[in-house]
């Protein structure tokens, strides 16, 4: 077996971010948090079947929720708990209440369905994006969205998925004093198709040659 340098096993190139933000209205949008894109595993054999053209299903609207944060009662395990080390406030093994809930890939749904707009979808090369803009109120806490195939009401795939800092704190950390019950919530979802997004190293591999 001789050995053959190749380039490396390429990393997933589907990759994106998600920017949300807050608007008064008539006025200009504060708060705003810009964060990685999680892509579910349901929604990657999605777009692989899409690819491969034994799948019709496109992605179309936008859902929030407010189920993105640990509430009393829950235990959410900490992924960043130690096992081999003594429990502590440091070193939890439950998230505490307050807190941002991880997201999986396994993920199919929200955590508490809020409400849905059908999303503005846009192609430019490699890049497509997905906007939507909600009317929430002041004091309702959303805190997670997702890209779905559809409205709620059938169930729908979810392609992506985020949990984030909820509105109502966002509001707070700003300072922000609305004149008015409801606010508008804008989501930006970028996702773009990049052919070796992290490293262009080599690897050696066994081969025959």
């Amino acid at each position: 077996m001789g050995v053959v340098i190749i380039g490396r096993t390429p990393t997933p190139c589907v990759l994106g971010t998600i920017a949300t933000e807050l608007c008064v209205p008539d006025g200009e949008p504060f708060g705003k948090i810009v964060q990685p894109n999680m892509m579910t595993d349901r929604g990657i054999a999605q777009l692989l079947g899409l690819f491969a053209g034994t799948e019709s299903t496109t992605f179309t609207h936008m859902q929030i929720g407010t189920g993105g944060r640990v509430v009393a009662g829950e235990e959410i395990p900490n992924p960043k708990f130690n096992s081999s080390l003594p429990e502590s406030d440091n070193n939890r093994r439950h998230l505490p209440v307050g807190t941002v809930k991880p997201i999986t890939p396994d993920r199919e749904a929200l955590y508490a369905f809020s409400d849905e707009e059908v999303a503005i979808r846009t192609v430019n090369g490699a890049n497509a994006r997905f906007v939507a803009r909600f009317e929430i109120p002041v004091d309702v806490p959303v805190n997670e969205a997702g890209i779905f195939a559809g409205s709620v009401g059938t169930s729908p795939l979810m392609l992506n998925v985020a949990t984030f800092i909820d509105t109502v704190q966002r509001i707070r950390m700003t300072k922000a004093t609305p004149t008015t019950d409801t606010i508008w919530f804008n989501v930006t979802w970028d996702v773009a198709f990049e052919r070796y997004p992290f490293d262009r190293g080599y690897q050696e591999v066994e081969s025959s040659v």
